[in-house]
């Protein structure tokens, strides 16, 4: 499955979330304390910046 998709899509596909899941070990906002089953993923430079769907890109809030 892709990990990476550029700027092809803009939402986060099952693998890209699954990887995400492995890194971030739940939400990365500081002192947040919610597993990874309940954060979303979103991109660090916004979509509507030029930001890509890559994992270098995405973070779990």
């Amino acid at each position: 499955m892709p990990l990476v998709l550029g700027r092809t899509g803009r939402r986060a596909t099952v693998g890209q979330r699954r990887a995400l899941a492995v890194h971030d070990q739940g939400c990365a906002f500081p002192a947040c304390t919610r597993p990874t089953t309940r954060t979303e993923a979103h991109h660090i430079v916004e979509w509507s910046a030029g930001g890509r769907t890559d994992l270098n890109n995405l973070v779990s809030l």
